[in-house]
């Protein structure tokens, strides 16, 4: 076996579950200690961590870690990934930090799970400082955490006996004002740069075919005929809130209605958007569904997407484009 081969059994073992741990072990071993030492890589190494965190071995990983930054080998997430994963008892706090820091060197952005593991290594050795440094980190790069970790953050701070609040923060000041501890939520925007790269992202996504295209492009001739939106609705997502479309449930208009009523109540200007289908002659409509579709036609705020299109290229771009004129 070549060195790619070696490589790509490493990965494979230590993803096939705890049954062929073993035999990555012993092929692992080979690569290692064979007469023709092959030069080190990083795909090499990262696999070799890879397999020592399943094998639990952690002083092996640190070392296979140590050696690649002396060989000035690249480290990506999935080098520092299982390394933390191993180092989250907490008995290698420090070397856990410093790997910690070499991926901020080396430009790596960890997930979630990266973060708590660190975390978790933090609060075994009761260090708080470094906790509230690993937590104001994670902060900064994710925006939204998974149900179980904000379990596990709070399982932290109630092991050590620290004061937890569950709070809702309410976004009808425009502040983002935490009324429990005063922090404000900051606001995450998109470069003007950023804005009209992702409009030409969604317009390669969109135009799949001729039909496609000629439709995409009428309805950016259409944004342009008007003012920008304030706010744009996805109208089905709103109307099937809550329901079961698989199991019979129809598509409720008059929450659609409540919800473009709340903005315009406030002087907003908002932009409808729903799959022509929900308009059709064999939609399930009440008399009172068409004639708030007839009123929202009539105030030019709705917008009907073609058939054989997804309408979430329609509400996404007029969203993006609207935060990019504005």
């Amino acid at each position: 076996l070549d060195q790619n081969q070696y490589v790509q059994l490493l990965h494979l073992c230590a993803g096939a579950g705890e049954e062929h741990w073993p035999t990555g072990g012993k092929l692992m071993k080979e690569l290692l200690e064979g007469e023709k030492m092959p030069e080190l890589t990083e795909p090499m190494a990262s696999g070799c961590i890879k397999l020592y965190d399943c094998l639990h071995q952690p002083e092996d990983a640190v070392q296979m870690w140590q050696r690649m930054r002396m060989l000035d080998l690249p480290r990506k997430r999935r080098t520092f990934a299982p390394l933390l994963a191993l180092l989250s008892d907490g008995k290698r706090l420090q070397t856990a930090l410093d790997v910690f820091k070499d991926s901020q060197t080396q430009g790596v952005d960890l997930l979630e799970e990266d973060f708590m593991n660190l975390a978790k290594a933090c609060a075994a050795q009761s260090d708080a400082e470094q906790l509230a440094s690993v937590l104001q980190a994670m902060m900064e790069l994710i925006y939204t955490l998974k149900p179980t970790t904000l379990a596990e953050i709070e399982a932290i701070f109630t092991n050590k006996n620290v004061e937890t609040a569950t709070v809702q923060i309410s976004a009808e000041d425009g502040k983002g004002l935490c009324p429990h501890c005063g922090e404000t939520l900051r606001s995450i925007d998109l470069s003007p740069e950023e804005l009209v790269e992702m409009c030409g992202q969604i317009c390669t996504l969109a135009k799949v075919g001729d039909f496609q295209s000629q439709a995409f492009e009428a309805f950016k001739q259409w944004l342009l005929r008007r003012d920008p939106p304030d706010a744009v609705v996805d109208g089905a997502n709103v109307g099937y809130y809550s329901l079961r479309p698989d199991q019979g449930e129809t598509l409720n208009y008059q929450k659609v209605a409540e919800v473009v009523r709340w903005f315009v109540t406030r002087g907003k200007r908002p932009l409808l958007v729903m799959h022509s289908r929900h308009f059709g002659a064999s939609a399930p409509m009440s008399s009172q569904d068409r004639q708030q579709v007839q009123r929202w036609k009539d105030d030019k705020i709705l917008y009907a997407t073609p058939p054989k299109m997804n309408d979430d290229w329609f509400w996404l771009y007029a969203a993006v484009w609207g935060s990019s004129v504005a």
